[in-house]
């Protein structure tokens, strides 16, 4: 089964590949759009791109906090790289099998409960997402789609049929399941939503990393954007960060290349960026990623000499 993923992955990243390149062939300003961008901004992006990582680690040391795992920044910073270097040179989400792994190997984390964990982070933190993107176009008259109501209504049967999972698996119902096994084996991939509830310092700790996160990316965004011309609006920034976050929930090819595209070019009416604009993004951003990671791989390499 696995397969046939990694086949139709490659298919897929094959295919929008193609067509990315059938397009640059008649948008050939993109490229000139590109080279145009100063080395200064270039240097603050790589910067900034750098500040995410480490954000990333930090989010990730309060996240495995949780579980009582201790790890340093600089450990947790080798996990991410690892990670991601992996997702960019596979399918699916693979990377996250390192991170599995590793912990498991070093720590004995269980594996479930390192999934529940990261799923129960990951639920949150895009249910909240979600939620933004849905206060924002209910205010905003910038929505590009034809019938916003159909749209609002989506997005609040999401948030509605979200926030009544939280509150059954917040309930006692799920202790009347008399089957044993599965009542154990739904405890255990709940168990990060149950750290979440009674932990509350660490829970503390994870909304202000994660608030940090988002507030960066947003200035990550407008620094790509902004070297490259475009003056982009801090609504379509906060919608784009939103939007790619959710996307990428969903991994389909190497790094989600193509896929993520493609879905933030179908939410236009979101977010009211152009396809050029986007392109244009999302060459100058994976650029950028693909380096760093490259330099903090050399970093990690130096520094495990000495």
């Amino acid at each position: 089964m696995n397969k046939y993923k990694n086949y139709v992955s490659y298919i897929f990243l094959t295919f929008f590949l193609f067509t990315f390149y059938s397009y640059l062939q008649e948008n050939l300003e993109v490229f000139n759009k590109i080279s145009s961008i100063k080395i200064v901004n270039i240097f603050i992006i790589f910067l900034i791109s750098f500040t995410i990582y480490l954000i990333k680690a930090k989010i990730n040391v309060d996240v495995y906090s949780f579980s009582k795992i201790r790890l340093s920044i600089i450990e947790a910073l080798r996990i991410i790289s690892r990670s991601t270097a992996i997702n960019l040179s596979g399918p699916a989400n693979i990377g996250a099998g390192y991170k599995l792994h590793y912990l498991k190997k070093k720590y004995d984390l269980n594996i479930i409960e390192n999934i529940s964990i990261n799923t129960a982070y990951a639920f949150y933190l895009n249910y909240f997402y979600i939620i933004i993107i849905f206060l924002i176009t209910l205010s905003s008259n910038q929505t590009g789609f034809e019938n916003s109501f159909y749209l609002n209504s989506f997005l609040i049967s999401v948030i509605f049929a979200l926030f009544i999972f939280l509150k059954i698996i917040s309930s006692n119902k799920l202790e009347k399941i008399k089957i044993k096994i599965l009542k154990d084996t739904i405890e255990k991939l709940l168990l990060g939503f149950r750290y979440f509830k009674e932990d509350s310092k660490n829970v503390r700790k994870l909304i202000l990393s994660s608030l940090i996160y988002i507030v960066v990316s947003i200035i990550y965004l407008q620094a790509v954007m902004s070297s490259a011309g475009f003056n982009i609006s801090l609504y379509s920034l906060l919608v784009l960060h939103c939007l790619s976050s959710v996307v990428n929930l969903i991994k389909l090819t190497p790094g989600n290349i193509g896929f993520l595209e493609i879905s933030l070019i179908f939410f236009q009416g979101l977010h009211g960026i152009t396809t050029n604009q986007i392109i244009i993004f999302s060459v100058v951003s994976r650029i950028v990623s693909f380096t760093s990671l490259l330099l903090l791989f050399g970093i990690d390499k130096i520094a495990n000499k000495n």
